[in-house]
C-alpha cells in the first residue's frame, strides 16, 4: 500500500495530470488543474517538469490541432517546443479576449493566430479557440480603429505594415471560419 501519492511511479502522476486536462470542458488558458497539481509540493513539481516534453506535447494535442506542426516540423521539434508554443498560444488568446489594441505583444499574437489558422486540421480546435477568444470582434475593432493610423502621410491609404497586413489576412481567415456578414464592416470603411 502506498503511504504517499508521490511514492507512485512518475508516469502515473503524469497520467493524473493529463486526466485533469482532458476532463476540463473549455480551456481558455493553461489548464489550471494541471498547474495546481504542480504546486502541491516540490515532489509533484519535479515529477511534472522532469522530462516533460512528451507530457506537454499531449497537453498541446488535447487543446490544439497538432497534425500540421508535426507534418511541417517533425515530431521531435514539436515535442521539444510544445511547452513554449502552449504559452505563446494561450498568451495570444488572452490578448484577443482582453481587447487591448495597443498591446506590446500584438504582432506576435497576430502571427500566432495566423499559424493556428494555417495549422488547423479536421478537428478545427485552433479555429474554435480563436473564435471563442473573440478574434473576429477584436479584428473588427482593430480594423475600425487602427487600420488608418498614419494614413495621412500615405495619401489616405492604410500604412502597409506587418500588423495591418496580418489583421486584414486574419479577418479574412476568421470570416471564412464563422461566415459573418461583411456588409456592416464594408459600410463603415466607406463612410
Amino acid at each position: 500500500m502506498l503511504t504517499r501519492l508521490f511514492d507512485t511511479a512518475p508516469e502515473a502522476l503524469r497520467r493524473i495530470a493529463l486526466f485533469t486536462v482532458y476532463t476540463t470542458d473549455k480551456v481558455y488558458g493553461p489548464p489550471r488543474e494541471f498547474l495546481n497539481l504542480g504546486l502541491v509540493c516540490r515532489a509533484s513539481y519535479k515529477i511534472l517538469t522532469m522530462n516533460s516534453a512528451p507530457l506537454y506535447t499531449e497537453i498541446f494535442a488535447a487543446n490544439f490541432d497538432i497534425a500540421g506542426p508535426i507534418y511541417r516540423l517533425g515530431k521531435p521539434t514539436v515535442q521539444n517546443n510544445s511547452k513554449r508554443e502552449l504559452e505563446r498560444r494561450f498568451t495570444a488568446l488572452k490578448i484577443f479576449r482582453g481587447g487591448d489594441l495597443d498591446h506590446p505583444g500584438l504582432t506576435d499574437a497576430f502571427w500566432v493566430a495566423y499559424m493556428m489558422f494555417e495549422d488547423s486540421d479536421s478537428g478545427q480546435k485552433n479555429g474554435k479557440h480563436l473564435l471563442d477568444a473573440g478574434l473576429l470582434g477584436y479584428l473588427n475593432k482593430y480594423l475600425r480603429s487602427c487600420l488608418y493610423r498614419g494614413s495621412e502621410s500615405n495619401n489616405g491609404w492604410p500604412i502597409p505594415n506587418e500588423q495591418n497586413s496580418l489583421a486584414v489576412t486574419l479577418f479574412w481567415l476568421a470570416s471564412a471560419q464563422s461566415e459573418p456578414s461583411p456588409l456592416p464592416f464594408l459600410d463603415a470603411l466607406q463612410s
